[in-house]
């Protein structure tokens, strides 16, 4: 297939495609939710509660997230990371302040 610049066609994301941000799912999920239900039943209750309280309607389309709703996103990747027994990248350690 013919490359487009540095990348061959396949290369490229599909548009509009999100998926679960628990570590290494590529479940697809609609882009209002973080995760897939699966992982999601996995988020401790009270995490849950903080990142829905700080989710703003439309920021999956605006792009546009508040630090409460980053941190309580980060927190609930880094619950199930750590139930799955998966190595959690430094990046989220730093986001929540425990590196």
């Amino acid at each position: 297939m013919a490359a487009v610049g540095l990348f061959t066609p396949e290369d490229v994301p599909q548009p509009f495609r999100h998926v679960c941000h628990a570590i290494a799912c590529d479940a697809p999920v609609p882009p209002k939710l973080l995760m897939c239900l699966p992982h999601w039943k996995m988020v401790p209750w009270g995490t849950q509660r903080a990142l829905l309280a700080a989710y703003v309607p439309d920021q999956e389309r605006t792009k546009v997230t508040t630090k409460h709703y980053r941190m309580a996103a980060t927190r609930a990747i880094i619950a199930v990371a750590e139930q799955e027994g998966r190595v959690i990248p430094a990046i989220y350690l730093r986001i929540v302040g425990e590196e």
